[in-house]
């Protein structure tokens, strides 16, 4: 029988086994092919500082240099792509580019100058609102433009839109009876009353009062509804 340790994911006993980390005491138990696969499903923004030894109890942190000796080029290259993507975005001044040229550049000319011009595309971009530059544009006449676009937009929602019980999210009423069902949650509730289906609120113009609150019909098969007065 094979004296090659069995691998506590694959359960192999043919595979490549190596010390995870400089700092690990434990016998290597997870073999290489193993833990390339673990530090490619650790690779991304969340988890990529924090990558420890997959060996069970084993808490010791994999360093760049313990990557490296276990991941494949393809799956290296991806580490450290991102490593230094996360790194660089902390730098204030830095700005990605807006066209999908994947670039990116540390802007020395702040928001005096806020035309970023990408060094690899050419495609020009604002610095103070990170878009693409605003044409014929000053960033503070961009800003006016927008707070009055927000303005028109609040105002629309607030008299066009009610939120939906259920989620809050705004819905449009075009037509069509007052029972609604949101598109997003499927809540069912009266638009008049924003009460849940079936039921109205007695203060709801969906109801008349004939000793007890009785729901219109409507015509365009609303089914019908009741509330009664206790």
């Amino acid at each position: 029988m094979s004296n090659m340790p069995e691998c506590t994911i694959c359960y192999e006993r043919d595979n490549d086994f190596r010390n995870i980390t400089s700092n690990c005491s434990h016998q290597a138990v997870v073999c290489v092919k193993c833990v390339n696969e673990y530090i490619k499903n650790r690779s991304n923004e969340k988890q990529i500082f924090n990558i420890p030894c997959p060996t069970n109890g084993c808490n010791k942190l994999m360093e760049r240099h313990d990557i490296k000796n276990f991941a494949t080029k393809e799956v290296f290259e991806k580490y450290d792509e991102l490593i230094f993507k996360i790194a660089i975005q902390r730098f204030p001044e830095f700005r990605w580019c807006k066209a999908p040229c994947g670039a990116g550049q540390i802007h020395i000319g702040k928001d005096k100058t806020p035309v970023v011009i990408c060094e690899s595309c050419g495609v020009e971009s604002c610095y103070n609102h990170d878009v693409v530059w605003h044409t014929d544009q000053t960033c503070k006449e961009y800003d006016m433009k927008n707070k009055k676009s927000d303005f028109v937009t609040k105002n629309y929602i607030s008299r066009e839109t009610r939120g939906c019980p259920g989620c809050s999210i705004p819905i449009v009423k075009n037509g069509g009876c007052d029972h609604i069902t949101c598109a997003k949650c499927g809540h069912q509730f009266c638009w008049l009353c924003l009460q849940t289906h079936p039921l109205h609120k007695p203060t709801c113009g969906k109801l008349r009062k004939w000793g007890r609150w009785v729901a219109k019909f409507s015509f365009l098969s609303c089914s019908r509804t009741t509330y009664l007065d206790s």
